[in-house]
């Protein structure tokens, strides 16, 4: 049965957008009916065609992987597999080999590997942003780091001014609208979008690195 959910979860291949992650976090866990204190790291998820909708999917340090969402509540718990949001970040997200999961439990040795890959990328909300724009040329990433999935040179992509980091355009806007962040995932900096109405925004994207490394000099 878990095999069948991760093959339709691949196969429908639905986007979802990371949008925040706590890890460390305390909480009381029920272990051989006993109350025990540990700690659980949550991934927060929100749907792509609805984006009303978020899920919390959380890791404890026993292995087991959980989620909020009804499906997890009223089937997955009783058939001991995990929900496509689960699937999606493990998967996806740390990209976790499939033989590495087991029921609702992950290889915790695996997961505490492959999560600080994508934890301090996404972590990087604390640091100070760029102050000035790097001459590097774009980054070419396999993954966008809002929604997780490979980015492809056909696709609408949308390239920071500043570090050059690449992002699916739908994404980006996605995050600017609705995260608690709002500027870059990659670097902090301020996010400049193509479609703003703003004068001092349509100006040509060299223009403006040229007036804010005018801005630093002095």
């Amino acid at each position: 049965m878990q095999e069948t959910r991760i093959g339709n979860m691949r196969h429908d291949m639905e986007k979802f957008y990371l949008m925040n992650i706590d890890v460390d976090q305390p909480r009381r866990r029920k272990l051989n009916n006993k109350s025990i204190k540990m700690n659980v790291d949550i991934y927060t998820l929100m749907n792509a065609r609805d984006t009303s909708k978020t899920m919390k999917i959380g890791v404890f340090d026993t292995g087991e992987v959980t989620c909020n969402c009804m499906d997890y509540k009223f089937r997955c718990n009783k058939n001991n597999v995990l929900c496509k949001h689960c699937c999606y970040i493990l998967l996806i997200g740390l990209k976790i080999p499939q033989a590495n999961i087991e029921g609702r439990f992950v290889t915790n040795t695996v997961y505490q590997e492959k999560k600080h890959i994508l934890t301090d990328k996404f972590n990087k909300k604390d640091e100070e942003p760029e102050k000035q724009p790097t001459e590097q040329t774009e980054l070419i990433d396999d993954d966008c780091q809002i929604c997780l999935m490979e980015l492809d040179s056909k696709e609408d992509l949308h390239v920071c001014w500043c570090c050059k980091k690449r992002f699916h355009k739908g994404c980006i806007q996605v995050w600017v609208d609705k995260s608690a962040y709002g500027n870059c995932p990659n670097c902090r900096s301020e996010i400049i979008l193509e479609n703003k109405t703003d004068s001092s925004d349509t100006l040509d994207i060299s223009e403006k690195i040229k007036k804010l490394k005018k801005v630093i000099d002095k």
